[in-house]
């Protein structure tokens, strides 16, 4: 199985933040359906200052950015519909909201309550990714499961250079492919461990 035939026929639930680089979002949209997954998108309050649904609406993509917009609860619905949530762009301020559980919009609360993988492509300053609430909230999120993909060494938008930058969507989607067909391998299988022989 190639890396990207792991995304076929997937369904992964696209969470945009508010990150100046929210505008990759439709990018990656394309380049995930592209690789067969099944996409849908949902967007934080945030991320509509920087991006609307109208611009994922036009390539076909089905876009949630209200909890209250539609009857029943699509927070409910979206989180047991996803195989796999990518939290891309995700800003410091929504890492923070996802580690202590908030569920106070469509996004954070679809997440509260789906027992998907969750990645997080995180994108901010280069101060803000070495700050330690931040680094504490990777540690906290990654003990619970989650896994990083970035950010990367590079300028960000106001100039300055460092860890930080999101990570360039073909890159993203080449190592969700990977993550994805890992865990492929291992569904269904039992693993032994053994730390040696007793002394």
């Amino acid at each position: 199985m190639t890396a990207r035939m792991s995304l076929n026929k997937r369904r992964i639930l696209l969470a945009v933040t508010g990150s100046v680089a929210a505008y990759k979002a439709i990018m990656l949209y394309r380049l995930l359906s592209k690789s067969g997954a099944d996409v849908r998108v949902v967007l934080s309050h945030s991320a509509t200052q920087f991006i609307g649904t109208a611009s994922f609406s036009a390539f076909g993509a089905k876009v949630y950015s209200n909890m209250w917009s539609e009857g029943g609860e699509q927070h409910v619905e979206l989180g047991s519909w996803a195989e796999c949530i990518l939290v891309a762009p995700a800003t410091a301020d929504a890492m923070a909201r996802i580690r202590y559980g908030r569920a106070d919009e469509l996004l954070t609360a679809t997440l509260l309550c789906s027992a998907a993988p969750l990645v997080i492509a995180p994108a901010m300053h280069p101060d803000m990714w070495q700050g330690a609430a931040t680094q504490d909230n990777v540690s906290i999120l990654s003990e619970r499961g989650a896994h990083f993909i970035g950010p990367v060494t590079g300028l960000v938008a106001s100039g300055d250079s460092g860890q930080g930058r999101f990570i360039e969507p073909t890159e993203l989607v080449e190592d969700l492919s990977n993550y994805m067909a890992q865990r492929q391998l291992l569904e269904g299988k039992h693993l032994l461990l053994s730390a040696g022989p007793t002394l």
